[in-house]
């Protein structure tokens, strides 16, 4: 856990200007009489749940404001580790795509007299509604009811970052020497969680190889022609897949005062809560 000295070292020469307000359409006013200190993070390291304690301790309250954690497409990555292993097993190619290609970042406006912050988690080209919350200690961050993005193809294992909107960002991390480490829990939009999933998931059902326990039962449910290709249509129809990837919540939710209108331009939300790591970036 860093002190706060650790993170006055890491924000050393980061920006301290306001951006401007058109490009940060937040929820609610952010009013700060001294200098906002602006820090970006790319996340490198994405670890999705892979047992049942991992799916409740990275899940937040994303849908429906009702007090309870809400983590269903975490569910189903842990149920999938579970059944295909140790053959689906995204975690390396994920965190090597990171580390490359898939630009996934965080960026931290701070208030150093009052510790109120705005978080956006997404690409550095997209402007969301940022989520409001606090820096306590100097080392504990959290926010809540932003807008931002995810790779969810990439997350799945996938050669394409299959980028999905959230309607809903929640955010519990912790600032370190080397970066943030914590927890991130979105409202996905559910049409196109189920796009991205379903094409990274088929290429992985398509190439593995026979397997004696799962193959001919699981992989067969799936591949509907039986010609040993699975595509991403076949695997969004058969009745399995679309329970498992059912939104939480298929109906427009009532908003609270002040809650940001995302531009996910969706009325069904798929809830997702991942453990992360991102380091911080030279200004």
């Amino acid at each position: 856990m860093i002190r706060p000295l650790a993170y006055a070292i890491l924000t050393l020469g980061a920006a301290c200007t306001t951006p401007p307000l058109e490009q940060r359409p937040d929820a609610t006013p952010f009013v700060c009489a001294s200098p906002i200190v602006v820090v970006r993070y790319r996340i490198d390291t994405a670890h999705v749940p892979a047992t049942a304690a991992e799916v409740t301790a990275d899940g937040f309250d994303v849908v429906g404001d009702d007090g309870v954690t809400d983590n269903q497409l975490g569910d189903v990555f842990r149920g999938a580790i579970d059944v295909f292993k140790p053959d689906f097993a995204p975690q390396a190619a994920t965190n090597l795509a990171l580390a490359a290609a898939v630009d996934w970042e965080i960026e931290t406006d701070a208030c150093t007299e009052t510790g109120e912050v705005r978080v956006h988690v997404g690409t550095p080209a997209q402007i969301w509604p940022r989520a409001g919350g606090a820096l306590a200690g100097g080392s504990t961050l959290t926010a809540a009811h932003g807008c931002g993005s995810l790779p969810l193809g990439t997350l799945t294992g996938g050669t394409d970052p299959g980028w999905v909107a959230a309607d809903q960002v929640a955010i519990d991390l912790v600032i370190g020497d080397d970066g943030l480490t914590g927890t991130i829990g979105f409202a996905l939009d559910a049409p196109a969680a189920n796009d991205a999933v379903a094409d990274a998931f088929a290429a992985f059902l398509t190439q593995i190889e026979p397997h004696p326990t799962w193959t001919p039962t699981i992989k067969g449910s799936f591949d509907a022609n039986s010609d040993d290709v699975v595509t991403p249509a076949e695997l969004q129809a058969s009745a399995l897949y679309v329970s498992l990837l059912s939104p939480d919540e298929p109906v427009p939710r009532p908003r609270p005062a002040g809650d940001p209108v995302c531009a996910t331009g969706t009325t069904s939300f798929l809830s997702f809560g991942l453990a992360i790591h991102a380091r911080a970036l030279t200004p």
